[in-house]
């Protein structure tokens, strides 16, 4: 202890926890949820979320449909307890090979854009 009065500005009375300060003012946690987007989006984006997703640096990811990676990255999710929501794309084209070519086009979404703004 003789090393530590020697510092300046702590004493031993410091290094001392406080039982009544610690029970009249519990420890608060608090979680904070950490959200990657793109998740599907390609096979490189898929790979580096799952990367954050193992290392927990990451709470959950946004799942993009009709992308190049989509089927990889939804069974991916499955295997490895993904907390996956929908992403919502309303400007990047569709790249899975599974895409419709009118779908492709974007009529189809623009249609249900344009009905969903004249209600």
């Amino acid at each position: 202890m003789t090393a530590m009065r020697s510092m300046p500005g702590i004493t031993e009375f410091d290094l001392k926890p406080n039982s009544v300060t610690s029970m009249e003012q519990p420890l608060r946690t608090g979680h904070l949820i950490i959200n990657a987007d793109d998740w599907g989006r390609d096979l490189q984006t898929t790979d580096c979320i799952l990367d954050c997703v193992t290392c927990r640096s990451v709470s959950s990811v946004s799942a993009m449909v009709f992308m190049q990676d989509s089927h990889r990255a939804a069974n991916l999710a499955l295997q490895n307890n993904v907390d996956a929501g929908l992403h919502g794309n309303l400007s990047t084209a569709f790249t899975g090979a599974e895409v419709s070519a009118e779908l492709r086009s974007g009529r189809t979404s623009w249609s249900i854009t344009s009905s969903l703004w004249r209600r």
